[in-house]
């Protein structure tokens, strides 16, 4: 386990402060995003570290007060075997002192153990807040620029529109309005034209029948009067 933490705080931490102190091309969305990939994946691998170490601490804190109860245990047991006032027994004592020796030993090294395991825990939840704080900051500018990046697009596609409208316009320009307003007048003189002189010929073949039904009406006026005459000379 010592190995575990030795490993975070000679690799693990230097990886940790790589990442924290690189540098990031903010001109790049896919660099920033993939920063805050690597970002992320090393916080949770930190977290978890973080948390093997906090446990750790826990079970060498155990260790010691399971120690510290084996050693008193054991030197009271010394002094009983020591102060029976029968030296036949005392070998017994000797077996108890190495036993003791040897727990000494191993509390002293808990000791120190335990120092370290609380500096590698401290260190550990000290690269996980400075990571974390990373991480937000790193999202923050991700959402920055992919908000300037949908502005860019926007203003992209609005060009691309009035360049649209701005060669319509241009097309435009080419025809004359004028000069289809006087094709249109012209059409309108000759349609104009065309009916005036279809009024006229039809007005002149009306005039024509009326004429001929006139003189029509005057001869048979004129046969009754001469009709009237002879049977009046008769």
């Amino acid at each position: 386990m010592a190995g575990i933490f030795k490993k975070f705080r000679d690799l693990g931490l230097a990886s940790i402060h790589s990442l924290l102190d690189k540098a990031i091309d903010l001109n790049s969305v896919a660099v920033v995003k993939q920063h805050v990939r690597d970002l992320e994946n090393a916080l949770s691998e930190l977290e978890n570290g973080a948390a093997e170490a906090a446990g750790y601490v826990r079970t060498l804190n155990r260790e010691a007060i399971e120690l510290s109860e084996r050693a008193k245990r054991l030197d009271q047991t010394i002094d009983v075997i020591l102060s029976d006032n029968d030296p036949t027994n005392d070998h017994l004592a000797t077996a108890k002192q190495v036993e003791l020796n040897g727990i000494n030993e191993r509390i002293a090294e808990t000791a120190q153990e335990l120092v370290d395991s609380k500096t590698t825990a401290s260190k550990l939840d000290e690269a996980v807040s400075s990571l974390r704080s990373k991480h937000v900051a790193m999202v923050r500018q991700v959402q920055k620029l992919e908000s300037m990046e949908r502005g860019n697009r926007a203003k992209k596609d609005a060009a691309k529109a009035i360049g649209r409208v701005r060669e319509m316009v241009q097309a435009g320009e080419d025809v004359s309005v004028d000069s289809v307003i006087s094709r249109m007048k012209r059409d309108g003189d000759v349609a104009d034209e065309r009916f005036d002189r279809a009024m006229g010929a039809m007005n002149e073949a009306t005039g024509k029948d009326a004429s001929i039904a006139e003189a029509q009406a005057q001869l048979a006026e004129r046969r009754k009067r001469l009709q009237s005459t002879t049977q009046s000379a008769s």
